[in-house]
């Protein structure tokens, strides 16, 4: 029996090495629909990005609450390939004004939550 942890090691050594993504995608597709796991696509999409992390590939997201500067962006990408060992990394940067300061980065394997309103979110909570 074949698991989605081990799908997603398949599709992220073929996405890797440069496969034939087509062909690839439609054995996934395949799959998914004949183990009837259709339903499990995003947490599949989930593991593909925690499998390439094996690679160096890391997917993360940046979310801030103003637009970062060129240099605070390449500051960032700079620090996660530190602490990752990360060889390649794909950025998707967002602003979210409820977030008040700070940054939230988020890594297949982890999250960094160093904005104001978490802050003040267990501030509440301790106060409780």
């Amino acid at each position: 029996m074949t698991s989605r942890t081990q799908v997603a090691d398949y599709l992220a050594d073929k996405i890797f090495t440069g496969t034939n993504s087509k062909k690839v995608m439609n054995e996934v597709a395949a799959w998914l629909q004949a183990h009837n796991k259709t339903r499990q696509v995003d947490y599949l999409v989930n593991d593909v990005a925690r499998a390439l992390t094996k690679h160096g590939y890391y997917c993360i997201s940046v979310t801030s609450a103003r637009e970062l500067s060129v240099a605070t962006k390449k500051q960032v990408e700079i620090s996660i390939k530190e602490m990752t060992g990360a060889t390649t990394l794909e950025c998707t940067y967002s602003v979210d004004h409820e977030l008040i300061g700070g940054i939230v980065i988020k890594t297949p394997e982890a999250e960094l939550d160093a904005s104001i309103q978490s802050r003040l979110a267990k501030i509440i909570e301790g106060v409780k």
